[in-house]
């Protein structure tokens, strides 16, 4: 893992996230992130019923649990954000609790938890696997996505275009399927393969194998 010093501008784990609101209360999602979430529920849903429950840990503007809510399925999110979470109250109708992962206390299991550009915002990014790992039912499935550490742009541009002042670390497909594995998931797949079309299917794939796409890993939890 590389770890990163954080600013005080940005930090994702105090009250300056928390009380954070945009200029506008417009939606911003776009089409393509839309997209990308259908894609990556076509990848999880082989592996969930019709009615599973579903939670986002981290769920920002919501691009995830509006497709899945859209397909049926029962969802909510996690996002210490307070407008965030209000704002998916009132514009979707999703419940959005405003805690940090680490805080959030349920007595309810979920059948898949999917956290999409989260962890490298986390301090301790172990403790919210092992947290994720409890909130999941016995079988249930988790997909994580995180950006690359061996990205082509740093690859080509160096190690400055990689400083982010929200992240406090970066991943490679290796070390984050490593950091699952310690917290006891059993990993289906690392790196897998999302997105509509075949040859668009095999460049991503090879893309991500050759650690210059994505970060992701779909896991199970099996105890």
């Amino acid at each position: 893992m590389v770890y990163v010093t954080n600013s005080d501008e940005v930090d994702m784990s105090n009250r300056k996230y928390v009380t954070w609101k945009p200029a506008t209360d417009n939606d911003v999602m776009a089409p393509v992130k839309l997209a990308h979430n259908r894609a990556i529920l076509d990848l999880v849903s082989r592996y969930i019923s019709a009615n599973a429950s579903i939670l986002d840990y981290g769920a920002g503007y919501c691009g995830f649990l509006r497709v899945a809510k859209e397909r049926g399925y029962e969802v909510e999110g996690i996002n210490p954000c307070r407008y965030l979470a209000e704002w998916a109250e009132r514009k979707l109708d999703i419940k959005v609790h405003d805690v940090f992962g680490r805080d959030f206390e349920t007595d309810k299991q979920f059948d898949l938890i999917v956290s999409d550009q989260t962890f490298e915002h986390l301090e301790n990014p172990g403790e919210d696997l092992r947290k994720l790992h409890g909130l999941l039912k016995k079988g249930g499935i988790a997909y994580i996505n995180v950006p690359n550490f061996h990205t082509y742009s740093r690859l080509l541009h160096g190690i400055d275009c990689m400083r982010d002042i929200s992240h406090y670390n970066y991943f490679t497909p290796k070390t984050l399927s490593n950091l699952c594995s310690q917290a006891e998931f059993r990993i289906l797949c690392v790196a897998p393969t999302i997105g509509t079309g075949t040859l668009k299917r095999m460049v991503k794939s090879a893309l991500d194998r050759l650690g210059v796409g994505d970060c992701s890993v779909l896991l199970q939890k099996t105890g």
